[in-house]
């Protein structure tokens, strides 16, 4: 999926799972969290990782796609928020 940086595009509705300050993050500035946008899709804020670690060999990105890294703890948070519709 492109998008695009000059007009509208996907906006983040609400996000999935606790917030980094619940989870102990301290300055809620540099921490792992993740989004559900108004297109239904999903944004997820991580460490680059992309070139880092090996995609297995059926999988790809393009140049404009990047390998994130999230904790284990933010995911199955977000997961389970999602799967109760909260």
């Amino acid at each position: 999926m492109e998008i695009s940086r000059h007009g509208a595009g996907p906006a983040i509705t609400r996000r999935l799972g606790t917030a980094p300050a619940e989870r102990g993050c301290g300055d809620s500035v540099n921490c792992p969290d993740v989004f559900e946008t108004n297109t239904g899709d999903f944004a997820i804020i991580g460490q680059d990782v992309t070139g880092v670690m090996a995609l297995p060999p059926d999988a790809g990105h393009s140049p404009s796609e990047r390998l994130v890294l999230i904790p284990r703890a933010v995911m199955l948070s977000a997961i389970d928020h999602f799967s109760r519709g909260v």
